[in-house]
């Protein structure tokens, strides 16, 4: 069905995507409101439904790959340590064994009485263990109080790949109910952004930012510097997003679609910066004052070298100065 669009969807490509409740449904035509209410809570049961088949269906089958890559990875984890050529998952592993030994972890531990981790989210959970290790209580009580202290932020857990993920966040706080009595202070002020930019972004992200359980952390609202002065439009406008369809005319004619997106967004930030500095926008300091904005003042983050091009192209054409660094900084 991937590569047949006029083949019938698979069942796994069904229970991957399971229907969703809408909003239609006339009480009239179903026989009632109380019965449409009854179907739409049924469907959004569905996507638990169809993620429990896909489980029972992948795991015995999980399990027989596994059996088949784990005596291989373990060949080769054993050479590299033979040839001393070891990486840094391998010492993760090594440093873990180690600590599992008594008087190796006591030895440890007396030396290094307080352990802090920060950037948290992107911890691994072999890298918890060796924290745990170190920070639980020699009777195996649980954590001591006071000798393991974390920073993070679960919504900045992008690094799964690595097996950093929410999961392990979560297990150190005690779970999703902190049932460990761990404390927790959260910081919601930012310091760094005026009040407009961070109620905009509120407004997003707390939309977009559903919470699910062991995946995505709820969003709570960012708070502004009591320094920070209430929106003037005089300062210029608050956060917006735009975007045009007119292509500029330095769009070679024969671009394809993806090219042509990439000119008119080029064209687009070249509008809004000349626009800015035509009409006298402001710049906010962290104290709450407003000075002109300068050229200096702005920055144009690009996700890769493909844009560069066009981006500099059409700030050329707006007669706006810039320098460009890294390669992916203008």
């Amino acid at each position: 069905a991937a590569t047949d669009p006029t083949a019938s969807p698979s069942w796994m490509e069904l229970l991957g995507d399971p229907v969703k409740a809408g909003r239609g449904g006339k009480g009239a035509s179903w026989g009632g409101t109380d019965v449409v209410k009854e179907i739409k809570e049924e469907i959004k049961q569905l996507s638990s439904v169809c993620e429990a088949i896909l489980v029972e269906h992948w795991r015995p089958r999980i399990a027989v790959v596994l059996d088949a890559l784990i005596p291989v990875v373990r060949r080769h984890a054993a050479d590299r340590r033979r040839h001393g050529t070891l990486q840094f998952h391998d010492q993760l592993v090594l440093a873990r064994e180690l600590l599992q030994n008594p008087t190796v972890r006591e030895r440890v531990r007396a030396r290094y009485q307080r352990i802090l981790i920060d950037e948290f989210q992107d911890t691994d959970p072999i890298q918890l263990d060796i924290a745990e290790l170190l920070t639980t209580a020699t009777d195996g009580s649980g954590p001591e109080p006071g000798r393991l202290f974390t920073v993070g932020d679960p919504k900045q857990s992008i690094y799964r790949f690595r097996r950093a993920d929410i999961a392990t966040y979560l297990r150190a706080r005690g779970g999703a109910d902190n049932v460990g009595g761990v404390e927790i202070e959260r910081l919601s002020t930012n310091f760094r952004c005026s009040r407009p930019v961070l109620n905009w972004v509120n407004e997003v992200f707390s939309e977009v930012l559903t919470a699910s359980d062991g995946i995505q952390p709820e969003y709570r609202d960012l708070e502004p510097a009591p320094s920070r002065p209430e929106h003037d439009p005089a300062h210029g406008p608050r956060p917006f997003i735009f975007r045009t369809e007119d292509v500029p005319e330095h769009c070679p004619p024969d671009s394809k679609e993806a090219t042509e997106r990439h000119w008119t967004e080029a064209s687009d930030v070249a509008r809004v910066i000349a626009t800015a500095i035509r009409e006298g926008w402001t710049h906010e300091s962290k104290e709450g004052g407003q000075t002109p904005l300068r050229l200096a003042d702005i920055a144009i983050l690009l996700p890769s070298r493909g844009s560069l091009p066009m981006l500099e192209t059409c700030l050329d054409h707006a007669g706006i100065d810039y320098r460009t660094e890294a390669s992916s900084i203008v």
